[in-house]
């Protein structure tokens, strides 16, 4: 640490918190922090926030209020999550658990009085990163290396495809083994969401199975948006799911994201041979899709909110997932003002289907307000968070910077002790 700026820790994971002080200022002296971060894919990030010290000439970011800066009421970590992306340099090598070095830079009377740098990780050292590529599983496995049978978490994620190798290598270093598994958009996997067979995941638990280091009794499943849908819906299937976490989910099952062979509206899901019942508005589909597509056409970014509860509100009670046959503890995590979907009310539909067949497990809705869609593990900027970019169009996610990264903080603390309670 520096003569005045203390940073603390310096060396954690992502989702830890950290102390940004500066003493032995002036009394009311005003200054400036900058950080600096270069993230594992190109992108380049800052943010800055000009303060003023205290009557003891000391700055501490969770009590300043700033006079400027990238962002505007007392936060400790706010100059991690409102870094803006200035500038990026693709030069083709992507390593996505790479620690990242943050750089915080104390100014004074505008010349750089010191720079503290700040090491951040997803991947504990010392765990094993396992690629599994067996009976057409495709996945990672991280786990600890040691023969002591753990407590199991199966990491899906959602309509982006491929694997959530970050938010799996976190919960690993919680004390869990997590399988992060692919289910489509990966080589020997289908290229589209649509009529995912559930017996690929019945075969990657059947795996599991198998593995000396896996307590089969103490297996869960955590999902975000159609991987939360997943989650839940896997969850009511099998038995040996102990307990799920459903991050922004869907409380009935919808139509997959791509054409089935007929050129019909597909299923997301199938099971045994057969697409399951998917909520679909035949009345109003058409005038739901031209609703997108006159968002496209004015440049707007497209919120699918109402497409999806529309097509929702139309859904026979097959197509809702029969979330009471699940035999362990439910938590659902929901962002008020989704913009992807109403995963809010999703949520609550969830909830009250518990709650009205006497759900013998405990169940419980973490529902923030002001949160939008992006709501994963804390620690990386949220300043894209309100929107995802689709192809050459982007999608509206919802809620605000702060507003995200507070859910997320929230959430994933609360996620962990589900977890470690339940399991």
């Amino acid at each position: 640490m520096g003569k005045h700026l203390s940073v603390t820790p310096t060396d954690c994971f992502i989702d830890e918190p950290i102390t940004v002080t500066v003493k032995q200022l002036h009394p009311f002296e005003i200054v400036e922090l900058y950080t600096e971060m270069r993230d594992n894919f190109g992108g380049y990030w800052s943010a800055h926030v000009m303060v003023q010290a205290d009557v003891n000439g000391t700055v501490d970011l969770s009590k300043a209020m700033p006079i400027l800066g990238s962002y505007s009421t007392p936060d400790a970590m706010g100059l991690f999550w409102s870094m803006k992306r200035d500038r990026f340099k693709d030069n083709g090598v992507r390593t996505p658990l790479k620690p990242l070095k943050t750089f915080v830079t104390l100014r004074r009377n505008g010349a750089v009085e010191e720079i503290v740098t700040v090491t951040r990780h997803l991947l504990q050292p010392s765990l094993i990163r396992e690629d599994v590529r067996e009976n057409g599983i495709v996945g990672v496995f991280y786990h600890h290396g040691d023969k002591r049978p753990r407590p199991t978490l199966i990491v899906l994620g959602g309509s982006e495809g491929g694997l959530r190798e970050g938010q799996a290598a976190l919960l690993a270093a919680k004390g869990f083994n997590a399988f992060s598994l692919a289910y489509f958009g990966m080589k020997g996997l289908p290229s589209q969401l649509v009529n995912i067979p559930l017996e690929y995941f019945q075969n990657a638990l059947e795996w599991l199975a198998h593995r000396s280091n896996v307590d089969t009794n103490r297996i869960g499943l955590v999902g975000t948006s159609k991987g939360g849908e997943l989650a839940l819906l896997l969850a009511s299937l099998e038995p040996k799911i102990k307990a799920v976490a459903a991050y922004v989910p869907s409380s009935v099952v919808h139509m997959g994201l791509g054409e089935a062979d007929n050129g019909q509206a597909p299923s997301s899901w199938s099971l045994k041979g057969k697409p399951l019942p998917f909520a679909f508005n035949k009345e109003k589909s058409k005038k739901l899709t031209n609703m997108i597509m006159d968002q496209r056409n004015a440049g707007q970014m497209i919120s699918y909110r109402e497409w999806y509860r529309v097509h929702a509100e139309a859904a026979s009670e097959d197509a809702f997932i029969p979330v009471e046959k699940i035999n362990g503890a439910v938590l659902v995590i929901s962002g008020g003002d989704d913009q992807l979907w109403p995963s809010a009310l999703f949520g609550e539909q969830v909830i009250e289907r518990l709650r009205r067949s006497q759900f013998k497990h405990s169940f419980k809705h973490c529902r923030y307000p002001k949160a939008g869609h992006a709501i994963g593990y804390p620690g990386m900027p949220t300043t894209d968070s309100t929107k995802f970019v689709y192809g050459s169009y982007d999608l509206k996610a919802g809620g605000t910077s702060e507003d995200n990264y507070r859910a997320q903080a929230d959430a994933w603390r609360k996620t962990v002790a589900f977890f470690k309670e339940k399991l």
